[in-house]
């Protein structure tokens, strides 16, 4: 039976002949009584039997004009007819119609449903970029759409995909943010009643696109706050049905996992290394489900976070290995890359086969992306000079960079410069001079530090060519390091190394050094932080022949890594006791270096190591506060002209042949460091203070000749207060002063450095008045005058 409306029959009007694909349509007399509305109506009904593009075509032009009749008489068109009718011009190609269908549309999009606007948003992506008027109505349809107006996930997923590609269409006009925000206040909602599929679909346009910008505020999608808690709801949801999820939606849920990943830290033990390894386990259970294309989409899920599973793995030895002669060339670019940055997947057989697979493949197979992610992974993997690596450079010297981007060209400079530019100068000088012409002009700011990294190393490769300097000139005046990483001002103060020593480099490299040296000073003085190694090679590279980083900025770049290094060891976790030779000529200067503050296990430890010695009168050890109210003091220029003199004369009487042991208080305190290092933080020589384990009691550090044991005291008595008896020099802040200890029977100076006692031998007798060789009584006649 026809649907009848009015006047109007779709049996009498429309009529297709039996047994033919294009339809015929004819009018009748009563069609001419249907308004704009039946005659849509009709139409779109119509149009649900094509199955021809050719044969739609005149119908399409009919609906067009129903259309304009209607906008003309100003009739209402049901949202269900015009969302039906998206839908089949998608099927069907019909451009002519799907503008006209969407612009009318755009109006009066708050009056129709969830459904309707889907279908008409999805279809107009699918043929084409749609007009940015129509998107901007969508957008502020999903920011506040009207109550009751979405009934399921699938709606909301369908929206969602439509804004990720117009967010990365490019569509700046568009505020996709807050489109995407209100959809997932909706998928709040409706989240639970939904399949794994449309869920799947959701996160995977919601995480790629969490870098959106709200036109209003400018605030970024991930910090809002109903972000978050969807993403635990949307993953959870997914690690709990991922067995009646499908390979491809397994392999989409890992992809959205690495996105968020990028951005969102908070989430990565709790919610996406889990979702992860469940959909390395599914990979695994399932490996017949997964095509090729489904393991490389986890490969380079994989990739990108650095979890590593070696459940994946196997599944990539058993299944990748034996079909790699099938795989397409993008895929193999992402089972190399992900052997290349997941952590133990180097030694993996499908790593060693996929680089094998490279050498084998014909070059003009590889397109500009692919040989440059080769490139990088065949790097990291130290594959290069291998045959694999010959090929990749040799393919993009072939092409003489035809088809390659900005950002192309400067991550082959990079990865060029880091290992192969003295075995490929030709190409190495290519990308130079293509990056000169112009082309840096686009490269983000990361990507220009890492360029101006890569001239640091093949500077003196092509020091003749002119393009360089124009090329470092360009690069040093948008001054990339005030804006780049902590890893990336490490890598351009370490590429400065391995600039040759002349006059002329010297002078050009010169600004660009201090400046990147100050920037990262700037940053370890702000509380960064650098890696272990990154800092140690620093502190190598510092230390020596630099001409170009001036004296005092190399100082200070030193003290800083060094304070560093020492905030690192003070909060780092108890450890046993470790012993280490200082840095001085003399052998018998061994350092007990003591990591745990506990009064018990260190009075145990130097009984151990000394055991003659025994504790002078008790004295209360200061508190954990107090030792960093002492060691934060500063100390004015006499009392560091005392401790330069007491270090003087602990020098002459190593040079004397007399031995010292030194013991670590109690109390935790910066570590013992050569003679010569009198900073604040690093102090020459702590005394040995340990007691009983109520953490009372203290001990001397003794100096005595042709022995290395510690002495005992007849008589153990410590300093007093009195000034007139036990005589102190330098300031008169607590804690900063260097005192005689009168009390004490040792034949030579008693000299207490806060809670540490040295004993240094004497040879002047009291008729040297004005002069004698012991500093010590130098400075206490000086002090009494």
């Amino acid at each position: 039976m026809g649907v009848k409306k009015g006047n109007c029959s779709l049996d009498n009007v429309w009529s297709e002949p039996a047994g033919m694909d294009a339809a015929v349509t004819t009018y009748t007399k009563g069609s001419d009584s249907c308004g704009p509305a039946g005659k849509f109506r009709e139409g779109v009904m119509s149009l649900l039997r094509m199955r021809n593009q050719a044969a739609a075509a005149p119908l399409a032009n009919e609906l067009v004009n129903a259309l304009l009749a209607a906008e003309e008489e100003d009739a209402e068109i049901e949202g269900a007819l015009l969302g039906m009718a998206a839908a089949q011009c998608a099927r069907l190609q019909q451009h002519v119609l799907l503008g006209p269908l969407c612009m009318f549309s755009s109006l009066r999009l708050a009056s129709y449903g969830g459904r309707e606007v889907a279908e008409l948003a999805t279809a107009a992506w699918k043929l084409g970029r749609p007009d940015p008027g129509f998107l901007r109505a969508m957008a502020k349809y999903c920011e506040s759409p009207p109550v009751g107006a979405f009934k399921s996930m699938r709606d909301i997923a369908m929206l969602a995909l439509v804004c990720y590609q117009s967010f990365k269409g490019g569509m700046p006009s568009v505020d996709h943010a807050a489109a995407l925000k209100g959809l997932v206040e909706l998928a709040l909602l409706h989240l639970q009643g939904g399949s794994p599929r449309d869920v799947v679909e959701f996160l995977h346009a919601l995480t790629h696109s969490l870098e959106a910008r709200s036109l209003r505020g400018n605030v970024p999608l991930y910090q809002e706050p109903v972000v978050v808690p969807l993403l635990e709801m949307a993953f959870e949801f997914i690690s709990k049905n991922m067995h009646l999820a499908s390979a491809f939606d397994v392999a989409m849920a890992a992809g959205s996992a690495a996105a968020a990943w990028q951005l969102i830290d908070c989430l990565h033990d709790s919610i996406l290394r889990p979702c992860l390894i469940d959909s390395a386990t599914a990979a695994r259970f399932r490996r017949i489900d997964f095509s090729l294309r489904d393991l490389a989409l986890l490969a380079s899920a994989f990739a990108k976070t650095g979890v590593s599973s070696k459940e994946l793995a196997c599944v990539f030895n058993e299944v990748v290995v034996p079909s790699l002669a099938d795989v397409p060339v993008r895929d193999l670019c992402c089972f190399l890359w992900a052997a290349a940055n997941v952590s133990g997947w180097k030694a993996e057989p499908f790593a060693t086969a996929t680089a094998s697979e490279v050498a084998r493949r014909k070059p003009t197979t590889f397109g500009p992306q692919d040989l440059c992610s080769l490139a990088q992974s065949l790097s990291k993997l130290c594959c290069c000079g291998s045959k694999s690596s010959e090929k990749v450079w040799g393919a993009t010297f072939r092409r003489q960079l035809f088809g390659f981007s900005a950002k192309d060209k400067a991550i082959c400079l990079s990865v060029l410069a880091e290992r192969d530019a003295t075995e490929h100068p030709a190409l190495c000088k290519m990308l130079v001079r293509s990056l000169a012409a112009g082309d840096h002009r686009v490269l983000e700011t990361e990507q220009v530090g890492a360029t101006l990294t890569a001239l640091a190393k093949v500077w003196s490769l092509l020091a003749d060519d002119p393009l360089l300097l124009l090329l470092f000139n360009e690069l040093i005046e948008a001054q990339p390091w005030h804006r780049v990483g902590l890893a990336a001002l490490m890598q351009l103060m370490l590429a400065f190394a391995k600039i040759p020593v002349e006059s002329a480099s010297g002078n050009l490299w010169e600004p660009v050094v201090v400046g990147v040296a100050t920037e990262l000073a700037a940053r370890l003085r702000n509380g960064e932080t650098l890696l272990e190694a990154d800092a140690q090679q620093l502190v190598e590279n510092l230390s020596g022949a630099t001409p170009m980083l001036p004296h005092r900025l190399a100082a200070e770049m030193l003290n800083l890594l060094s304070a560093d290094e020492d905030g690192e060891m003070a909060d780092s976790s108890v450890q046993p006791p470790q012993f280490r030779r200082a840095q001085h000529d003399s052998p018998r200067a061994t350092l007990a270096v003591c990591s745990d503050n506990t009064a018990t296990d260190l009075t145990t430890l130097l009984s151990q190591e000394h055991p003659a010695c025994r504790p002078c009168e008790p004295l209360t050890a200061p508190s954990v506060e107090e030792a960093e109210v002492l060691v934060a003091d500063t100390f004015t220029a006499t009392t560091i002209m005392a401790l330069v003199a007491v270090a003087m004369a602990i020098a002459m009487a190593m040079s004397m042949g007399i031995a010292m042991s030194v013991n670590d208080e109690a109390e935790e305190e910066p570590h013992s460091e050569p003679v010569d290092d009198l900073s604040i933080g690093n102090w020459v020589c702590k005394g040995a203070q340990h007691g009983e384990a109520s953490g009372r009691g203290h001990a001397h550090g003794h100096l005595q000749e042709g022995s290395t044991e510690v002495a005992q005291h007849e008589q153990p008595y410590s300093s007093c207060a009195d000034s007139t008896c036990c005589r102190s020099f330098g300031s008169n802040q607590r804690g900063a002063e260097v005192r005689l200890n009168a009390h004490c029977d040792f034949r030579g100076h008693c000299v207490q450095l806060k809670h540490t006692f040295l004993h240094i031998p004497c040879t002047d007798s009291d008729s040297d008045s004005d002069g004698g060789s012991c500093v010590v009584c130098r400075l206490a006649r000086s002090s009494s005058v």
